[in-house]
């Protein structure tokens, strides 16, 4: 009885749609006409014409807009509003890749000694010296997919730098200030030495998870914005050492000042940005403009130590301090540089850009240890990038 049910509503469903196929037709109806009357016989005749069938009208092929060239694709305009501006492949695919990167990491307001500029005279006048880092070769290595699926594309990139590099300078007589920490009581009385040397490492490691998609917004710019989340490892130690130190009554004290500072920190948290491609007519070349922003969360655990040698190199009984904090900080990238890209095939893609790409980071120091002020503890990092990519 069920499948009489399923039947009948079948059939009515099909003749629905027959009526209403062929009542969206044109309407018509036969023709009759009347024979001529015969009056002889008095006998009226009456002509029917063949009714002819009906036809259904006709469908219309579906509209196809035309197809238009863009920058070496076609696409539908009506269709894709913001056409792709991958490579040559906009099926599912992977995509690797690889930056070599010459940076320079460098602290904001480290300063380490000061040079007495007019001993004897008042004012007295002192000249800061403060750390001043090189540029040293890193790496950044990429991993991402790019998806069918309105052409979204996914990406994994890791950033590795290290620098370690010395800072010394010595006088003839005491002239260079030892700057510690006011958390150190003894080194209150501290004023000039006449040797220091600072040895400095820093280690960096960051990894950025994308998504984003990459469209065309006028014939020859094209952006890629993104969100995802940003992590990074950062670990930094200062050793410094003075020689031969005095007291403010130009008597000497213990024969030698050591003094480190070491802070690792982690952190995670959300980042936006966006990427541009400009391209410079009808080449394969480009102006790139990049910008990106973060808000992470990072757990900071600095640590300090300072030690007074006498002649014999002994040490008084000094303790470390340590500590631990919790902040969000925010940090702000930005890259300029330019880039070539070519298709190879229908599916094989190869790009390779260069530029100069800065990053600051807000609020990366978190104690005085053997410095004299506060620093304000921000991270530089800037130099050139240059990147090779290959989508398959």
């Amino acid at each position: 009885m069920n499948e009489n049910k399923v039947y009948i509503s079948l059939a009515a469903l099909v003749i629905i749609g027959l009526i209403g196929v062929v009542g969206c037709g044109p309407k018509s109806s036969p023709t009759v006409q009347e024979a001529p009357k015969v009056e002889s016989e008095q006998v009226t005749v009456v002509v029917v014409e063949e009714i002819k069938p009906v036809e259904a009208p006709k469908k219309k092929p579906p509209y196809r807009a035309p197809q238009v060239q863009f920058n070496d694709k076609q696409f539908d305009p009506h269709s894709d509003v913001t056409p792709s501006a991958r490579g040559c492949n906009n099926d599912t695919a992977f995509y690797m890749a690889g930056s070599f990167i010459y940076w320079k990491s460098s602290f904001t307001d480290t300063t380490i000694s000061a040079r007495w500029q007019n001993p004897g005279v008042q004012p007295n006048k002192f000249k800061k010296m403060s750390l001043d880092s090189q540029y040293d070769p890193g790496f950044k290595l990429g991993i991402g997919c790019n998806f069918h699926r309105d052409v979204w594309d996914i990406f994994l990139n890791w950033t590795w730098l290290q620098s370690n590099f010395t800072e010394k300078d010595h006088t003839h007589a005491p002239k260079l200030g030892t700057v510690l920490g006011n958390i150190v009581p003894q080194a209150q009385n501290v004023n000039l030495t006449d040797k220091f040397k600072a040895r400095w490492h820093f280690e960096f490691d960051a990894l950025d998870l994308e998504m984003g998609r990459n469209f065309y917004i006028s014939k020859y710019i094209s952006i890629r914005p993104f969100a995802g989340l940003k992590g990074a490892w950062i670990e930094h130690r200062l050793k410094m050492n003075y020689k031969n130190p005095i007291d403010p009554n130009n008597l000497p004290l213990q024969s030698s000042i050591h003094s480190k500072y070491k802070d690792h920190a982690w952190g995670i948290g959300p980042r936006l940005g966006i990427n541009s491609r400009w391209v410079l007519g009808k080449s394969n070349f480009a102006f790139l403009a990049n910008a990106a922003g973060s808000l992470i969360w990072e757990d900071f655990h600095p640590s300090s130590s300072t030690k007074f040698l006498d002649a014999q190199g002994i040490p008084p009984a000094l303790g470390k301090i340590h500590g631990h904090q919790q902040e969000l900080n925010p940090i702000a990238e930005v890259f300029l540089g330019f880039d070539w890209g070519k298709c190879f095939g229908k599916h094989f893609y190869m790009n390779l850009s260069a530029g100069y790409e800065m990053q600051y980071w807000w609020d990366q120091v978190k104690t005085s240890s053997f410095l004299d002020i506060q620093p304000s503890g921000a991270l530089n990092l800037h130099g050139l990038t240059t990147t090779l990519r290959f989508d398959f």
